[in-house]
């Protein structure tokens, strides 16, 4: 499922559980607000937090990018020689 697939199951979830909501009681439709806005919390939530952590994580990658690049464009570390990833292993 594409993302903007997604998006569409989710707005299609959140305006059933409105209709839903709405037929099915005799509130107004200020006093179903916030439990439909507490759906789309409970929905959106946990993708905000999602898009945080990647953010952070670009940012540690572009900062080590800024770090290594210089030192391997001027042959400081020699990638062939070694490798971090495997422990120092020598190949």
């Amino acid at each position: 499922m594409t993302q903007l697939e997604n998006i569409e199951a989710i707005e299609k979830r959140l305006w059933s559980a409105a209709d839903t909501l709405r037929a099915n009681s005799n509130y107004a439709s200020n006093e179903y607000f916030m439990p439909v806005m507490g759906l789309f919390d409970e929905i959106v939530n946990p993708a905000l937090n999602e898009i945080l952590i990647l953010l952070d994580q670009n940012q540690k990658l572009a900062r080590a990018r800024d770090l290594l690049l210089p030192r391997l464009m001027s042959g400081e570390i020699d990638p062939v020689r070694y490798d971090e990833l495997s422990n120092g292993v020598e190949v």
